[in-house]
């Protein structure tokens, strides 16, 4: 298991809070507030989460809006189960920061990268992971060309 960042720490606070919110108030505006506060929380998790600056790529901004988007959903889909959204929210969480970091180890795999420029074509899942299929002969290129532009 990944170790869990204090950012991500204070974004599942605050994801955990507001659905707690809902446990005890259930309205139509906190469902609202509870669902922008969860989408905020797990999107910004989960970018935090899949930071990666290299030259290897980087993950995809959908998901980080897909992860936001289950989430945001928890209080109108489970609203008859009170003690049920603010665990969802836990394992939507916790799914969408492990599936963040596990894309972005997975960008130095010897036959995968996240950048266009190191590879040889497309997966058919490139559009939602990033995954690229890896071209040894253009990533030598690219270091070929950044060491001799220095």
């Amino acid at each position: 298991m990944p170790y869990i960042d204090i950012f991500e720490l204070f974004f599942l606070c605050v994801g955990v809070a507001s659905t707690g919110l809902f446990w005890w108030k259930r309205n139509i505006w906190t469902k609202a507030s509870v669902s922008v506060i969860a989408f905020i929380a797990a999107a910004y998790a989960f970018r935090f989460a899949g930071i990666h600056k290299c030259d290897e790529g980087s993950r995809p901004e959908i998901l980080a809006f897909a992860v936001g988007g289950l989430a945001a959903s928890l209080p109108w889909m489970l609203a008859q189960w009170r003690l049920a959204v603010p665990l969802a929210f836990v394992v939507v969480f916790f799914a969408g920061t492990f599936t963040a970091r596990a894309l972005a180890h997975s960008y130095h795999a010897p036959e995968v990268t996240g950048n266009p420029a190191f590879s040889s074509g497309r997966f058919w899942h490139s559009s939602v992971t990033g995954q690229l299929p890896r071209d040894p002969k253009k990533v030598a290129e690219f270091w070929s060309r950044i060491k001799s532009d220095r």
